[in-house]
């Protein structure tokens, strides 16, 4: 996967993409505070489907960025579609970064049933996606339902 420098203004950040419930100010300040005494943090995660740059991982980085009058970022740019970006969403923030909260964990996983063919795979291979508990993605198939911003994400 080839790094390269993009504009962020050609960044493509598509709240159906953005998988946290909320972003967190203090992260922001955080990576903000990094950038500015030259540490290096990961790579911004882009999927690019044609002229289209999809944000995946990333989205507190580049308003880290942002808030610091920065226009260019570093990111790692696969080629891939809409929903190829979704999928790579899912697993988003597991290893490093702020971790997830339980909500949005469950946004994950709710965000994975919602896709017709990820909805009809077992519960482990959805919670091997989403980096959460079989037990969390059975509850969630229970439970049911799905916020407004996530029904039609289809492109």
């Amino acid at each position: 996967m080839p790094t390269v420098t993009l504009k962020i203004s050609d960044l493509t950040r598509d709240p159906r993409l953005q998988l946290r419930v909320s972003m967190t100010q203090k992260a922001i300040e955080n990576y903000a505070e990094d950038y500015e005494v030259g540490m290096s943090l990961p790579r911004i995660e882009v999927y690019q489907e044609g002229a289209v740059f999809w944000l995946v991982d990333g989205f507190h980085r580049v308003a880290a960025k942002e808030r610091l009058g920065h226009e260019d970022i570093e990111a790692r740019v696969t080629q891939g579609t809409f929903k190829d970006a979704l999928l790579a969403a899912l697993s988003a923030n597991q290893g490093y970064g702020l971790r997830r909260t339980e909500a949005d964990k469950r946004r994950v996983v709710l965000t994975a049933l919602q896709v017709e063919e990820w909805a009809n795979w077992s519960d482990r291979q959805i919670a091997e996606e989403c980096g959460v508990s079989d037990k969390m993605v059975a509850a969630a198939r229970r439970v049911g339902g799905v916020s407004p911003q996530l029904r039609n994400f289809h492109r």
